[in-house]
């Protein structure tokens, strides 16, 4: 157990107020994170992780490390396991039947077998869902956000939370500039999904390799953060040891130089009341993020701040329950 004092709460008070403010009148971009789609039953990246090292084509044996190590690391490691011996054979085996093949071509035929590995392994278990905290994720529409960026690879937020036509789904590889984004919500799939295994985003190398270069949404990325000052930014689903956390956010306020300015900020929604160390505030405000330790669930502050009386989560001096793995959100 720990505590939230009143000066942290006046803190959260007004970043709410802010964030509540940014939803009436339109302003609100959210980024969805990994723990926005647990309660569809989906996997975390540890979890994730594990199925894919337990994959025959991959083998890999040393699965303590997986909890306790960076999973872009980890991810990078299983690659490289599932990038030898017969899976480099047979990868340059079915090359060849097509023609001459070099040594880059049958890497990116490995790199595309590891990706559908990958994505097989992106499955909704109906005994994990949570019915009742879907309902109010399902409510997130109702924010009124026209730009959604997401880093996962399912694809619950186009198919159970808006559903079909209701928003538009941009990925790495479309053709997308700002002249496609129309009056629909649009969703950015920024780490490729099901549906575009080429874009995928799962290793260290692979990570970096797209901060390099964001292919065709590069233009709407950059064009929706010259607008900083304009949007409220909300990350839902996070955690803060979360790389796209820092590295996005971060990059573009620095890249347009909006660093250290009062009026440009961003949200951290934490819930589950999971607490905050000094340190990890005063850094996050060196970065210009406002974290919000939110008491309930997730689906609790969506349904929240939908129905527009979003209140700050304990007053005074109260107890609230933690304990989180650090890299799920």
């Amino acid at each position: 157990m720990t505590y939230i004092d009143a000066k942290i709460t006046r803190e959260q008070k007004k970043a709410l107020k802010a964030i509540r403010a940014a939803r009436t009148k339109g302003n609100l971009c959210l980024f969805i994170g990994a723990g926005f789609s647990r309660p569809f039953g989906y996997p975390g990246w540890h979890e994730l992780l594990r199925r894919v090292a337990s994959d025959p084509k991959v083998g890999f044996v040393d699965t303590e490390c997986i909890e306790k190590e960076n999973p872009l690391e980890i991810a990078q490691v299983l690659h490289y396991e599932h990038s030898r011996k017969k899976n480099w054979q047979a990868a340059k085996s079915h090359l060849k039947k097509r023609g001459p093949a070099q040594k880059s071509d049958v890497q990116r035929e490995l790199d595309r077998r590891f990706a559908d590995l990958c994505l097989s392994k992106v499955k909704s278990d109906e005994n994990r869902c949570d019915k009742a905290e879907i309902d109010k994720l399902k409510r997130l529409p109702d924010l009124g956000a026209k730009r959604i960026f997401t880093m996962n690879w399912d694809c619950v937020l186009e198919t159970e939370v808006y559903g079909p036509g209701k928003i538009q789904v941009l990925r790495k590889g479309d053709n997308c500039s700002i002249a496609t984004v129309c009056s629909l919500p649009t969703l950015f799939k920024l780490h490729g999904d099901m549906g575009a295994p080429e874009g995928l985003v799962f290793t260290h190398t692979q990570y970096f390799d797209f901060l390099r270069d964001a292919g065709s949404l590069k233009d709407v990325l950059q064009e929706t953060f010259r607008k900083y000052k304009k949007y409220k930014v909300v990350f839902l689903g996070y955690s803060l040891q979360d790389m796209d956390v820092h590295s996005i956010h971060c990059d573009f306020l620095y890249q347009y130089g909006l660093a250290n300015r009062s009026d440009v900020q961003a949200y951290f929604i934490s819930s589950h009341g999971h607490r905050l160390g000094g340190w990890r505030r005063r850094f996050l405000r060196t970065r210009s993020i406002v974290p919000v330790e939110w008491a309930g669930t997730l689906g609790d502050f969506v349904a929240a701040l939908a129905d527009g009386n979003c209140s700050p989560p304990c007053r005074g001096r109260k107890r609230i329950a933690t304990g989180f793995s650090p890299w799920d959100g």
